[in-house]
């Protein structure tokens, strides 16, 4: 299960902005594409409008597609994402084959999104050059 939730936030917050080796990535690596998520489970590709909906679609199981999804959308691997929330590889290839995670498993990859999320908006709000691709310039 897991850990102290500022455990969990400061640890994917940090694989998002530096990667899970500790390698230094800079921070508009990551989903430069995205626009501005305003919904919960936005960067999951879910469509999903009231929380009680939100709470029926977890514990049926995500599908893997979702994954896939948050893959594209946050440019971190599908190996990091599975790290991140817990999910082994050997159950990953399973979950592939059988399309659906299973509802614990789509708990913490719903929370991992809602902080992909949630940093994604914020550095955009902060630094829109960053997402831009255009150059800052000082002075000229």
């Amino acid at each position: 299960m897991w850990q102290n939730n500022s455990d969990i936030v400061a640890e994917a917050s940090l694989s998002l902005l530096y990667g899970t080796a500790g390698e230094s990535v800079p921070v508009w690596y990551f989903a430069p594409q995205t626009v501005r998520l305003k919904k919960a489970g936005e960067s999951l590709g879910l469509s999903i409008n009231t929380i009680p909906e939100l709470i029926r679609a977890v514990m049926h199981g995500f599908s893997y597609q979702t994954l896939v999804t948050l893959e594209t959308n946050s440019s971190v691997s599908l190996q990091a994402l599975a790290e991140m929330t817990g999910i082994p590889e050997r159950t990953l290839a399973r979950r592939k084959a059988s399309g659906r995670l299973a509802p614990e498993e789509s708990e913490r990859l719903l929370r991992l999104s809602s902080i992909f999320e949630k940093l994604s908006n914020c550095l955009k709000e902060m630094s829109p050059q960053l997402f831009t691709g255009s150059p800052r310039r000082s002075g000229h």
